[in-house]
C-alpha cells in the first residue's frame, strides 16, 4: 500500500488553504497542481505531513488567450505552525 505523505491545497478567495487532495511524493502533487490549475488557476502548496512543512507553492494566472501560466514556482520550507 502506498503512502500518502503530501497534501495538496488550494487558497479560496478569503486566503484560507483548502485542502483538495493527497499524493504520494511531491512530483505527483506537483504534476496533480498543474492538472488542477489548467481548470482552476490560482495559488496551491504541497504540504509534507512527515515534517508538517510547506515543500512547494506554486501560483498559476490565467492569462489573455485561455492558457495558465505559473507566475513563480519555488520550493520552500515553512512550518505552518511558526506563522
Amino acid at each position: 500500500m502506498q503512502t500518502l505523505s503530501h497534501d495538496i491545497l488550494r487558497r479560496d478567495a478569503l486566503g484560507t488553504f483548502i485542502w483538495i487532495e493527497a499524493a504520494a511524493s511531491i512530483e505527483t502533487a506537483k504534476a496533480r497542481i498543474l492538472h488542477l490549475a489548467e481548470r482552476f488557476p490560482g495559488e496551491y502548496v504541497v504540504f509534507h505531513q512527515a515534517t508538517a512543512k510547506i515543500v512547494a507553492n506554486l501560483r498559476f494566472k490565467q492569462n489573455a488567450r485561455s492558457s495558465v501560466r505559473s507566475e513563480s514556482t519555488h520550493t520552500q520550507e515553512k512550518s505552518l505552525s511558526s506563522s
